[in-house]
């Protein structure tokens, strides 16, 4: 026979459990197609699986220093960028570091990114491991229709601006 302790420890985890996977997911919907590309922009599309582990916390996304949006459990955000050489940056706040990538924009084409960090047993708060790495784009598609759409945080005025390749002060 099960200790009533134990059994009360079990239902109480399991609710938290219940009760945070059920909170802070993405508005966007879920992910059908790629969306066409342009002759003079390029597509990537960054994106996080979904992990119990930070499973209630959203992460700032930076292209070049300008935050672009946040990255929520179980979401991918497409950026349009002018074409060239850009920081992509994930900061997902409290104690860890933000964690970039360099990424060589062309023009037409689509990159496909993956934020990675350790979960269960080895999940840190400072995310000591984590990682923005590179995916083929059979491996993305195969991901990306398990995930929502991430909608764009606070946008700026300049934001726009600065992500259409135009130039405008802040």
């Amino acid at each position: 026979m099960k200790s009533p302790l134990l059994q009360f420890t079990l239902a109480c985890l399991l609710a938290i459990v219940l009760i945070t996977a059920s909170s802070k997911r993405p508005a966007g919907s879920v992910f059908v197609d790629l969306a066409p590309t342009t002759a003079d922009r390029a597509d990537v599309y960054l994106y996080r699986g979904h992990a119990l582990a930070a499973i209630g916390d959203a992460f700032t996304v930076r292209v070049d220093g300008q935050r672009v949006g946040m990255l929520h459990d179980a979401s991918y955000l497409q950026l349009s960028m002018s074409p060239g050489q850009h920081r992509l940056e994930v900061a997902p706040g409290g104690i860890a570091e933000p964690v970039t990538i360099d990424v060589a924009a062309e023009a037409g084409s689509r990159a496909f990114y993956e934020f990675r960090f350790p979960t269960g047993l080895a999940m840190r708060p400072s995310f000591p491991d984590a990682a923005i790495v590179q995916i083929d784009r059979d491996a993305a598609l195969a991901a990306l229709p398990r995930l929502h759409g991430s909608a764009s945080a606070s946008p700026r005025p300049t934001q726009a601006a600065y992500l259409a390749g135009l130039t405008s002060s802040p």
